[in-house]
């Protein structure tokens, strides 16, 4: 983990902040990075300030066994763990694979980062963002716990018997005062 900062008000030079020593350079996904910082900064109103970028084995397993939408990722964690209605109530968006780097996957996760505040790359990990560390740290675990219960649940001989329901989805939003995303409900 290294950290960075803009040089200046153009957006295309940074300094080393912390890390990287030893000619240690920024990752191959520093674009992805750098633009979603910009993004999510712009859609939020300059609340969202971090990005935060893991490879969750679990979620990336989801990746291999689901369809690869936001509607059918964001419904499945929403039924896996109550909190997750709450926490992302506008559900996750879903890159298919790309190359984990460069400008084109950039683009593509930063056109997501406008609508979702967490993005799934398909096979690799999972995008998140926040006005601080402690709640985009918080996004990303509450996102990687569902996926690794919806999978222990899942394996288990008998599978998926019950689950939260679309209704009980309505009610978590009454209750906590969110709107949860209607068209990814099933019924």
């Amino acid at each position: 983990m290294c950290h960075l900062t803009l040089q200046n008000e153009k957006g295309n030079a940074w300094r080393i902040v912390w890390s990287l020593e030893k000619g240690g350079v920024p990752t191959s996904e520093f674009p992805s990075h750098f633009l979603n910082h910009s993004v999510r900064k712009s859609v939020t109103g300059g609340k969202n300030r971090v990005i935060y970028y893991v490879h969750t084995p679990g979620l990336i397993t989801l990746t291999y066994v689901l369809p690869l939408t936001a509607k059918d990722f964001s419904h499945v964690l929403w039924q896996s763990a109550t909190e997750c209605a709450v926490v992302f109530p506008g559900g996750v968006g879903v890159l298919p694979w790309m190359i984990p780097e460069g400008a084109e996957i950039a683009k593509a996760t930063g056109e997501m980062m406008k609508e979702y505040e967490a993005v799934v790359w398909a096979y690799h990990g999972l995008f998140v963002s926040g006005a601080d560390f402690d709640s985009t740290f918080g996004l990303m675990h509450t996102i990687k716990k569902a996926a690794n219960i919806y999978i222990k649940a899942r394996s288990y001989g008998a599978g998926i018997t019950q689950t939260i329901t679309d209704d009980n989805l309505r009610a978590i939003g009454k209750a906590f005062g969110v709107t949860i995303r209607e068209e990814f409900w099933r019924n």
